[in-house]
């Protein structure tokens, strides 16, 4: 268990927490975390070192996705912001500083290369950027493989969400410039049988803990491994991964934890079939109300 014990809790001692905000306060996160964390962890893959050799088709589309977090030269399509978010851009703008920036935090800011932008429109350049990297790397297959099941997004259940503390370490790229916030989330997840996640990468990694199972985790390089109630799992950082139901068992609930970056999506689902299931979990909620436009009668 040590190695995600120290994974996940040495990005929250590099972080100075936040004071209160909406939700679960920091203490109850680390105490669900710490639930979490009792439960068995098994490493049958190697999945807890993220250092492990990558197949070598795959070597140079994880290299290019490393790229991807160097968020200057990424083009931000506003357009994609909907009607009843049209105020955010000009709100976001607007906040010139850092600690500016953390305060509209809840509202879908995020403060990126030192400046203050739209959390998703900095998360769907990201998630462009990754996929172009992963286009030409089998896209649709692990380890050359198509896996079973029908895609579906899962049912999910946020436990909690909010941010963990800010991250001095010039953004996720070295020499990146400036502080930024980091993102604490919990979600419990579940598929019925037949069906699976889309091929993804997690950019930061994270903790994945079976509650119901059992269920196959794919991942590229790796054997496709079978972990049971009570078992967790390390999703190593810029992999692509799937994981499907057991043929001829039930369904399956998982609890995934991330300590992700806020500029940053915590999944880009690089499966071009499942596009689609991109949005439907871990996306950027935001309290924003914005008015009605001056020029709407």
């Amino acid at each position: 268990m040590a190695h995600n014990t120290l994974a996940l809790l040495g990005l929250l001692t590099g972080a100075r927490a936040f004071g209160p905000s909406p939700g679960p306060s920091l203490e109850k996160q680390i105490h669900t975390f710490n639930q979490l964390i009792t439960q068995v962890e098994v490493d049958r893959a190697g999945d807890a070192n993220p250092n492990v050799a990558f197949w070598p088709a795959q070597k140079d589309a994880v290299e290019r996705a490393g790229q991807c977090t160097d968020m200057r030269n990424l083009e931000l399509d506003y357009s994609m912001i909907s009607d009843q978010q049209w105020c955010l851009q000009e709100i976001c703008e607007s906040k010139a500083t850092f600690d500016e920036c953390n305060g509209a935090f809840y509202l879908g800011c995020a403060f990126c290369e030192g400046k203050c932008v739209v959390a998703g429109v900095m998360h769907a350049a990201v998630t462009q950027c990754i996929r172009d990297a992963y286009a030409d790397a089998d896209p649709g297959k692990v380890n050359g493989q198509v896996p079973a099941g029908v895609v579906i997004p899962s049912t999910v259940t946020t436990q909690f969400y909010g941010m963990s503390g800010v991250y001095t370490g010039g953004q996720v790229r070295p020499g990146g410039v400036g502080t930024s916030a980091m993102v604490w989330g919990s979600y419990q997840n579940s598929r019925p049988p037949g069906y699976r996640v889309p091929i993804h990468v997690h950019p930061l990694g994270g903790l994945q803990c079976v509650n119901e199972g059992p269920l196959t985790l794919m991942v590229e390089g790796k054997p496709d491994v079978t972990y049971t109630a009570g078992e967790c799992v390390n999703m190593p950082a810029f992999t692509k991964m799937t994981q499907r139901v057991v043929p001829g068992r039930g369904g399956y609930l998982v609890t995934d934890t991330f300590n992700s970056h806020s500029c940053m999506p915590t999944w880009i689902v690089v499966e071009p079939a499942a596009y689609h299931v991109q949005d439907a979990q871990f996306g950027v909620p935001s309290d924003i109300a914005c008015p009605a436009r001056p020029d709407d009668s």
